[in-house]
């Protein structure tokens, strides 16, 4: 996704695709630089807070993905990661 910035501003990554995990589960990583610049598309009442409160409290959704980003990238690492054959 480019948009107009050099390269490190943001990274997004499917867990879903990659690591095993449920549908929906995706990181984003930030620079601290742009946190906060970025907000999500959905304002919650959290909008004035930290770049994670504002993308975590989007209203009544299942959270299962987010809770399982962790052990997902746990388990990736533990199965051999990125290994070159």
């Amino acid at each position: 996704m480019y948009n107009g910035y050099k390269t490190h501003f943001l990274t997004p990554g499917n867990l879903h695709k990659w690591l095993f995990a449920p549908r929906g589960c995706a990181i984003l990583w930030v620079s601290p630089k742009f946190h906060d610049v970025i907000v999500p598309q959905v304002v919650s009442w959290l909008h004035d807070k930290t770049l994670q409160d504002r993308f975590f409290q989007q209203g009544t959704i299942d959270h299962t993905p987010y809770i399982s980003a962790g052990i997902a990238v746990k388990f990736y690492n533990e199965v051999g990661g990125m290994v070159s054959l």
